[in-house]
């Protein structure tokens, strides 16, 4: 900051996206349970391919890939980075047709205690903010390892107009190293995607 010195509270926006930053010290480490997707819609930005890469190359630059920028069954291009200073990004080429979502949604994981009340929570939330609705919901048809049938796999929600994402998922241990815990979870999510890619095809193709 300009004199030097640390800054314990920054605001900026990103894309559209405000943001708050804090300081919070070492007991309170970043972790992938809190990420932020970043959708790049080819029906509002005709070069949003070449634009994956490029914010894709600025993201990686010192930071750990998580799921690597390739095609997948729910996207022909995705790509899941921690950045240099560990913050969490999804970046998805998204399909222009269905409702349009903003370019930044944050995603929330529910896991340890809350694991499974995340569609409970998403309930609970939106009759209490303003201009609040329920987006897409995928709920687990079947036990899938340690995640129970009817968890969610994916569901996205307005709150006041601000959309977020949420899963649940066991698979979070905060006695875990958190390289192991990024990896564990970038692995339930990626299966969670992969069994989407059909239900999520209309946005996400």
């Amino acid at each position: 900051m300009p004199g030097g010195g640390e800054c314990e509270i920054v605001e900026f926006t990103v894309a559209g996206q405000p943001f708050l930053g804090i300081s919070a010290g070492h007991g309170l480490p970043i972790n992938p349970s809190i990420s932020f997707m970043i959708n790049f819609d080819p029906s509002r930005d005709p070069d949003a391919a070449q634009r994956i890469d490029e914010v894709w190359h600025k993201l990686v630059e010192g930071g750990t890939v998580m799921m690597p920028l390739d095609r997948y069954p729910f996207s022909k291009r995705y790509g899941w980075v921690s950045d240099k200073y560990g913050i969490s990004w999804q970046l998805i080429l998204t399909n222009p047709a269905g409702e349009e979502r903003p370019v930044i949604v944050p995603s929330l994981v529910y896991t340890g205690d809350m694991a499974g009340k995340a569609d409970d929570a998403i309930n609970f939330y939106c009759p209490v903010f303003k201009d609040s609705k329920r987006g897409t919901t995928v709920p687990r048809p079947q036990d899938m390892g340690p995640d129970k049938a009817g968890t969610l796999m994916f569901a996205d929600f307005c709150l006041d107009r601000t959309w977020l994402a949420a899963i649940d998922s066991t698979t979070w241990r905060e006695s875990e190293e958190l390289p192991r815990v990024q990896m564990r979870l970038v692995n339930s999510f990626f299966a969670t995607l992969c069994r989407l890619g059909p239900v999520l095809n209309c946005r996400t193709n």
